[in-house]
C-alpha cells in the first residue's frame, strides 16, 4: 500500500512540474510576443497610407500611390530631360490604375535612368522591369520631385504635390 501511495505522489509530483512548465511557457509566449509586437509600428503605422515609396507596385496595383507614379512619369517624359530622351513616350492618364501604359512608361523610366548613369560615368541600380520599386521610386522622386528641371514647366506643381503625398523626401 505504501509503495502504492509513493507512486502516485510521484506520479502526481510530475504532472505538476509538467503543468508548472506549461503555464511557464504560456505566460513567457504572451510576454514575448506583446514585447515583439510592441517593438515593431503597429499596422495601421505600416501602413504606408502617404508613404508610397516605402511599396513596390506592378501592373494590377492601384490606389493613390499609383497616382503619383503616373503623375511623376509625366513630368519625367515632359520635362525636357535631354540628355537620353525617353523613347515613345506618351502622356499617361492619370488613373490610378497601373495598367500596360503604366507599365511601359516605367520601362521607359527605368531605361533612361540606366542611359544617363553610364553617360555619368556610374552604374544604375534600377533595372528596366516595369514595375515601381524602391530604385525606380528613387528615380522618379528624383527628377520630378526633389529637383525639378523647370519648376514652371507644364505639370511641376502636379509631379510636386505628387512626390509630397508619395513621400519622396524618405528617400
Amino acid at each position: 500500500m505504501r509503495r502504492t501511495q509513493q507512486r502516485s505522489g510521484g506520479y502526481i509530483q510530475i504532472v505538476l512540474i509538467a503543468l508548472a512548465v506549461i503555464v511557464i511557457g504560456a505566460v513567457l509566449v504572451v510576454f514575448l510576443s506583446r514585447n515583439h509586437s510592441a517593438a515593431k509600428p503597429s499596422s495601421s503605422a505600416s501602413t504606408l497610407s502617404g508613404q508610397c515609396v516605402g511599396q513596390t507596385f506592378t501592373s494590377g496595383s492601384g490606389g493613390h500611390c499609383v497616382s503619383d507614379i503616373q503623375t511623376l512619369v509625366n513630368y519625367m517624359e515632359h520635362s525636357g530631360l535631354t540628355e537620353c530622351p525617353f523613347t515613345g513616350g506618351a502622356t499617361l492618364v492619370v488613373s490610378g490604375s497601373y495598367d500596360t501604359a503604366t507599365a511601359s512608361q516605367i520601362r521607359s523610366v527605368q531605361g533612361w535612368s540606366d542611359c544617363y548613369a553610364k553617360q555619368e560615368g556610374f552604374t544604375s541600380n534600377v533595372i528596366v522591369t516595369g514595375d515601381v520599386d524602391k530604385a525606380t521610386w528613387g528615380e522618379l522622386c528624383a527628377y520630378s520631385y526633389a529637383d525639378p528641371l523647370h519648376t514652371s514647366a507644364s505639370g511641376a506643381s502636379a509631379a510636386i504635390a505628387a512626390g509630397k503625398d508619395a513621400d519622396c523626401a524618405a528617400l
